[in-house]
């Protein structure tokens, strides 16, 4: 199931982009949404865009939240690496924190070209060079690791 969902989204993935560039060839600036003209067709995808990042983002601030109340507090015990209860008065200051950050990040930068070259760049090389090594040593024993 799982390779043929990935098969299927690299799919889409290729022909998205190969269409993309057929029709804007060199004329694609960071922010393609601001490539299009303005249409029907360009209002429906800005629309389809908001709706994906609205709904998104809870998704992406959750493991955030768990992330920084367990960084930040000694009672952050999951039971194998599960969810662990956060408090409701830190649940909407941490919440809070992340939604105005955000917020911050977004009203005061002009292109979302830069957010997503360092999100790539950063990303790339955490997937690339970091992960491995942490697979690694979490899945060798101990007499692998000693000199």
């Amino acid at each position: 199931v799982v390779s043929y969902a990935t098969t299927i989204v690299a799919a889409v993935y290729l022909i998205v982009g190969l269409f993309g560039y057929v029709a804007f060839l060199n004329n694609v600036s960071g922010d393609m949404l601001t490539s299009f003209s303005d249409s029907m067709f360009a209002f429906v995808v800005r629309i389809g865009f908001a709706f994906s990042a609205l709904l998104s983002f809870p998704l992406m601030v959750f493991p955030a939240r768990s992330s920084i109340y367990s960084v930040f507090s000694s009672q952050a015990t999951g039971e194998g690496g599960g969810c662990v209860f956060i408090p409701q008065s830190r649940l909407v200051v941490i919440t809070g924190g992340i939604v105005l950050f955000t917020f911050s990040i977004a009203t005061f930068l002009p292109n979302v070209e830069l957010i997503l070259g360092l999100t790539g760049a950063t990303a790339g090389t955490i997937v690339c060079y970091i992960f491995p090594g942490l697979i690694f040593l979490k899945t060798s024993n101990d007499e692998v690791l000693r000199p």
